[in-house]
């Protein structure tokens, strides 16, 4: 199932920064048409983080957001180590209070 929240938060991305589908595929390496369909909420987000990274940058937002909206799991969380401070990040997206 396609999520439309990543394609919200690169639909305000863009119109923020003042950016094109077109410019901001070229500038990530990806299909216009591909990424038109995914904010249309056709096409499920790009699989690869690092096309996400890559997304994240250009447009000036958090990549950990970003990844997370597209229904990943940032590859930095899935230690142990780090467990606690994903559960954190995801609650703050999903507009919950932090863990302590």
């Amino acid at each position: 199932m396609p999520n439309n929240y990543f394609g919200k938060l690169i639909k305000d991305s863009l119109r923020q920064r003042n950016i094109s589908l077109r410019q901001l595929s070229r500038n990530v390496g990806l299909d216009p048409s591909f990424l038109s369909k995914v904010l249309a909420g056709k096409r499920n987000p790009p699989s690869e983080e690092r096309s996400l990274v890559k997304i994240a940058h250009c447009l000036e937002c958090d990549a950990d957001t970003l990844v997370l909206s597209a229904g990943r799991i940032p590859r930095k969380y899935q230690t142990t180590r780090n467990r606690r401070k994903f559960l954190n990040l995801f609650k703050q997206l999903n507009g919950k209070t932090r863990l302590r």
